[in-house]
């Protein structure tokens, strides 16, 4: 059970009396008891093992004689080392950018643990958060698409602040098991609030060195850290994780009041960090300057300003639909630009719901595993667009995304929007039509295209959909699997 949070931005009521008991000077043993007498360890939520391992590093100043101890030491070590093995994998993509003379600068999490060390083993790292300048975008998305990661939503180089990536197969990866719940998120800009002006470039200005693995990495400074925090807070995360606190009061240590209130005034951002800022005060014992309590009373006070951060407070796919005007009006304001706009590639291709099914290509084949395999021949004869079309059945009611791959390196997505059956209740059949051109040349004498399908979360599933099938035209010839032999995750050939 998670209790409910008093106001936006402020964790639930379970989750402050943790977060308490592993930061307040004062009250940190009353708000530990009180957490015991009314939840169980054995019953704890994501977001409390997370902290119970921040806990575990001064359990013995505010309970040396609690019985939980060797508990709390052992969630100590899984979080270690969780955090080792996205560590060892974001030096990997680290030294990819950064040998592609593409500067890179970590954020969140990983920046912290770069800056102080000693945080590994007490703050979980779900991903890691790399920006780039916006210059350099497409080029850290083609190499990343080059070793075999893939754009989780499936455009280039994507309308949003920030593009997630995850390894193609991760969940089926033997090796790496671990890469299922990993992404690199690419950022273009590093807060939400100003991420249309030219407000990143005193983050670039102020940063440092940090350290990862031995490699030196830039990292925001310590206040830009703090503000990055306590703003990121306010933007709502379906997890609602509570990890900013960690990083904001280890950066607090650290922080130029002055220097913070300067960007606080110049990007307007004193609406989004009120809630956070009267958190860390109200519980934690932070003390906040008075020349910044001052400038979130005036951003308070616009009503633009506070509308822009109930619309981010909302889920992603309702920020459009819930007041994306406003979102929108309120970067006018403080930026004079438009949200950031870039021309996005040819990467997602929308089916065209076929009206004649008599044109469609026959026969189709039922697909009976989600990696689908093809042999499309020597390129140098690739001449035409490959046709695909794919049936789906009445039972079939959410969208459908299949990501395509040649020789193992993704290139775009299928999408099939709300498919489903007619109205007659017969199976719709959905066609694409692929410009391998734009793709294949006679480096690959003989590539495979891949057909990876997808979930809700973009992940590859268990299970196919009943009722789904698939034909594949190249060259204006009828193309089959490779083989049977199986895909080397376990999957079959997927046809048939």
């Amino acid at each position: 059970m998670v209790l409910s949070s008093q106001k936006t931005g402020w964790p639930a009521e379970n989750i402050r009396l943790l977060l308490k008991a592993c930061m307040a000077d004062d009250g940190a043993r009353g708000a530990w008891d009180k957490w015991l007498r009314i939840r169980n360890i054995d019953d704890v939520n994501w977001a409390e093992l997370r902290l119970l391992a921040t806990l575990a590093n001064r359990i013995n100043t505010i309970d040396p004689d609690t019985s939980e101890k060797p508990r709390l030491e052992g969630i100590r070590r899984f979080v270690w080392s969780m955090n080792q093995i996205r560590l060892d994998r974001s030096i990997q993509v680290i030294d990819l950018l950064q040998h592609a003379g593409i500067p890179v600068m970590l954020l969140k999490g990983m920046a912290r643990i770069a800056t102080n060390p000693s945080l590994a083993a007490a703050r979980f790292v779900r991903d890691v958060d790399l920006l780039v300048h916006s210059g350099c975008l497409e080029k850290a998305c083609d190499i990343l698409i080059k070793n075999g990661w893939r754009p989780v939503n499936g455009v280039l180089p994507g309308k949003s602040r920030a593009e997630p990536f995850s390894r193609i197969l991760a969940a089926h990866d033997e090796n790496n098991p671990d890469n299922k719940n990993f992404h690199v998120d690419i950022h273009r800009s590093a807060i939400h609030y100003g991420r249309s002006g030219t407000f990143d470039d005193a983050f670039w200005d102020r940063c440092k060195e940090g350290t990862i693995r031995d490699r030196t990495i830039k990292v925001p400074s310590e206040t830009d850290q703090f503000l990055h925090a306590i703003v990121h807070a306010t933007i709502s995360d379906p997890e609602r994780p509570v990890d900013w606190v960690i990083d904001a009061m280890d950066a607090a240590r650290n922080v130029d009041w002055q220097l913070l209130a300067h960007e606080i005034d110049r990007r307007r951002a004193g609406a989004a960090v009120a809630n956070t800022l009267e958190y860390l005060a109200e519980d934690l014992g932070l003390e906040i300057p008075v020349a910044i309590r001052k400038l979130v009373e005036r951003d308070r006070r616009n009503p633009l300003y506070k509308l822009e951060v109930e619309v981010y407070w909302r889920l992603p796919e309702n920020r459009i639909k819930y007041g994306g005007v406003y979102r929108k009006l309120a970067e006018w304001a403080r930026s004079r630009h438009c949200l950031y706009k870039a021309k996005n590639r040819n990467t997602l291709w929308v089916g065209r719901r076929l009206a004649d099914t008599g044109s469609a290509l026959e026969p189709r084949s039922d697909v009976m595993a989600p990696v689908l395999d093809f042999e499309i021949g020597k390129t140098d004869i690739v001449k035409e667009n490959c046709i695909i079309d794919i049936e789906t059945s009445e039972n079939i009611r959410t969208d459908i995304h299949f990501d395509l791959l040649l020789d193992d390196i993704w290139f775009g997505r299928l999408l099939i929007p709300q498919s489903g059956s007619g109205k007659s209740g017969k199976p719709v059949i959905w066609r694409f039509e692929i410009p391998f051109n734009d793709h294949v040349n006679n480096n690959r004498p003989n590539p495979e295209l891949r057909l990876l399908l997808l979930d809700e979360q973009s992940k590859v599933p268990d299970k196919v959909p009943e009722g789904l099938k698939i034909a594949l035209l190249v060259n204006r010839e009828k193309r089959a699997t490779v083989s049977t032999t199986g895909y080397k995750q376990g999957y079959s050939s997927g046809i048939s």
